[in-house]
């Protein structure tokens, strides 16, 4: 009897209408009912006019535009909480400055020298990468940025694409130095469909490990 109570009561108002129209209109109907109900003639036309008035409501209720009386209440909660969220957003877990942070200062290949992802953004309708070599050591070292071996890389997928143009290489078969405290700049273009809502690796030799975690708008 209480789930039934509380199965009535949690009802949405359109149902509750309805329910309570087709009580009447049973009313009106039958009449007297195990002698408990006896509304007598004017009673069982009021029945009738008041359960076909509940009905008429509860169904326009039901078949309102927007209206409140077909929704779950969970549903609506969950609206009320969209809404609040998007009012007062929570800061973002991988902010622009973050992910900078996230990809400053990456090891390489080349003792002393450190990479940067300075830039990472869809510029008409391909992709640049930009990535900085930085000689922190005291001296000179010899490098190389073989980028046409270069992979960008979904990491949901798996897909990967090789950059179609790139700037700045340094053939690996004649290497050149590095001063301390100098950098150099490499850049690399990729076509891929819809990267706005992709996250991506990118993978190259003069990395040991691929440099994951990347979205659009970095640099």
């Amino acid at each position: 009897m209480t789930e039934v109570f509380q199965g009535i009561v949690s009802a949405p108002i359109a149902t509750l209408f309805i329910l309570a129209g087709m009580i009447f209109l049973l009313i009106a109907v039958l009449g007297n009912i195990s002698g408990k109900i006896e509304p007598g003639s004017k009673g069982r036309l009021a029945s009738g006019f008041f359960g076909m008035i509940f009905i008429v409501l509860g169904l326009a209720i039901h078949f309102a535009p927007g209206g409140i009386g077909d929704q779950d209440p969970a549903e609506k909660a969950t609206i009320d909480q969209r809404a609040l969220e998007e009012a007062h957003p929570l800061p973002d877990q991988n902010s622009p400055n973050e992910q900078r942070d996230e990809h400053s200062g990456l090891p390489t290949n080349f003792d002393g020298i450190l990479a940067t992802i300075t830039r990472f953004d869809k510029v008409g309708q391909l992709l640049l990468l930009e990535i900085q070599l930085t000689n922190l050591s005291g001296e000179p070292v010899l490098f190389c940025i073989d980028l046409w071996n270069a992979k960008l890389i979904d990491e949901d997928t798996g897909d990967d694409w090789s950059p179609i143009q790139y700037g700045g290489r340094i053939n690996c078969s004649v290497k050149q130095e590095l001063s301390s405290q100098k950098q150099h700049l490499a850049w690399m273009q990729f076509k891929v469909k819809k990267p706005e809502t992709k996250k991506f690796s990118l993978a190259t030799s003069e990395l040991p490990r691929p440099v994951t975690n990347l979205r659009l708008g970095e640099g």
